[in-house]
């Protein structure tokens, strides 16, 4: 992992300084040295960012040996912002969190995008968000949890959680991936708690001690913990994209937290945070019929289901039988313990919008496994996509709200486990037969036309 510049000291690194009108920056450099040019006009650009309330002071390092020695200085370029070493080669937008929380700022200016389809979440749908990137073995993380558990308590936000484990805490990638097997369970905040309250016996025993309190599927739990778990992989990679450069990282809707994390700090981002654009809302994935049609076969399922396959099968045979009279509608249900399925279902809702909705879903039944970010995209461009269009919706989110909505029809009609097949409202579990599914059809339209003859004796 790759951070640009190195924090040296609590004050920066944990968001300790006190507010100032004004923050100086000295900086010790040398005309032979390219990152030091770099980090000048880096500092430079800051300069004129805060016109008046920045102070630059240049050194250079043949000249104040002596100087730059007694305050540590052993490689170039370096920085002291406020008094604070960072070493190293940083970046203008590490230096512009810096300078904003040197200057009191809480909350950064631009709201950055973050795909939090599978960061499990404390706390009611439509709530402010802060998401945490977090270490399971950090200190400062277990503190900040605490502070975060008592905000959602109190029904002010929801809180998502980002993986994030720091490559020197040689204990928190075991922690990690129980707290993933804990959470194909449901009980990932169970697990999360117990975790950071006993920093100190991160181990594999301690794992399991915690997943039998939590009366979790024993073998299950040992299997899923077992694996490297893509997920975190992800996080680690968009926590990079984002500027995260130690934990906890949090974000309010997006914007990224510059203050020390109380509880008054935190109350006093949410009411300042601008509320984040919420991505389009689009409709269901309808594979064939017209919408207005008054018959509808909705099919659920979760695309890394080994079982998803078959029933693919029986629905595209029922497809070319029918003429367009029956709405078929593809509902997104992907199991709690596939989590990284979400993505892939996002993914066909962005390729159903450019007509490739059967090749894509193709590649991803024959590949199940394979659904990181890079991995979507590629496929996209396989299939000849536009890249560009898939790419941005996929990272945006945008069709996070196709998935929640068919949540909520499954809950509506009971549904827990996929295949599900449904024909006009009555509910058909497991994989049918071609046969089976037309009988449901001519059972509903009985009822039907009953129903109808029975309005008519009414009137």
């Amino acid at each position: 992992m790759r951070f640009l510049g190195i924090l040296l000291l609590a004050g920066i690194s944990t968001g300790l300084c006190p507010a100032q009108q004004t923050v100086s920056i000295v900086q010790f450099t040398d005309p032979q040295c390219a990152d030091c040019q770099t980090v000048s006009k880096n500092v430079a650009t800051i300069q004129a960012k805060y016109p008046g309330s920045v102070v630059v002071v240049t050194k250079r390092y043949s000249e104040v040996m002596d100087e730059a020695r007694a305050f540590g200085v052993s490689r170039l370029p370096a920085l002291f912002i406020n008094g604070n070493r960072l070493d190293g080669l940083v970046e203008t937008e590490t230096l512009s969190r810096l300078i904003d929380r040197s200057l009191g700022k809480l909350l950064a200016d631009t709201p950055v995008k973050m795909n939090l389809t599978a960061a499990p979440r404390l706390g009611a749908e439509g709530l402010p968000e802060i998401t945490v990137f977090s270490d399971f073995q950090c200190p400062y993380c277990a503190t900040t949890a605490a502070v975060l558990s008592e905000l959602a308590r109190q029904g002010d936000v929801a809180i998502r959680f980002k993986h994030f484990p720091l490559s020197f805490h040689t204990s928190a990638p075991g922690a990690h991936r129980a707290s993933m097997a804990a959470a194909q369970q449901g009980k990932f905040w169970e697990m999360h708690d117990r975790l950071f309250a006993a920093q100190g016996k991160l181990n594999a025993a301690t794992f399991e001690e915690y997943a039998q309190t939590l009366g979790l599927d024993m073998e299950r739990f040992r299997r899923d913990s077992a694996i490297d778990q893509d997920l975190v992989k992800q996080d680690l990679q968009e926590g990079e994209r984002v500027g995260v450069e130690g934990t906890p990282a949090l974000f309010v809707n997006g914007r990224s937290f510059l203050g020390k994390p109380t509880l008054q700090n935190l109350r006093d981002a949410l009411k300042s945070a601008v509320p984040s654009s919420a991505p389009p809302e689009l409709p269901p994935v309808i594979l064939s019929g017209n919408p207005s049609s008054p018959k509808t076969l909705e099919w659920f399922f979760d695309a890394q289901s080994e079982l998803t396959p078959a029933s693919a099968a029986v629905l595209r045979e029922f497809l070319k039988q029918d003429s367009g009279k029956v709405q078929v509608i593809a509902r997104n249900l992907p199991m709690p313990f596939h989590p990284a399925s979400k993505f892939s279902h996002q993914a066909l809702v962005l390729a159903q919008r450019q007509g490739k909705y059967w090749p894509f879903l193709d590649r991803l039944t024959s590949q199940p496994n394979d659904v990181s970010s890079e991995s979507l995209k590629g496929l996209a461009m396989r299939l000849g996509l536009d890249t560009g269009e898939f790419a941005k919706g996929l990272d945006g989110g945008v069709a996070a709200s196709v998935l929640d909505s068919d949540a909520r029809r499954a809950q509506a009609l009971g549904i827990r486990g996929v295949p599900t097949f449904v024909v006009n409202g009555l509910v058909l579990e497991g994989i049918p037969t071609l046969e089976s599914l037309n009988a449901a059809f001519n059972r509903s339209d009985d009822k039907m036309a009953s129903a109808s003859l029975l309005g008519a004796s009414k009137q």
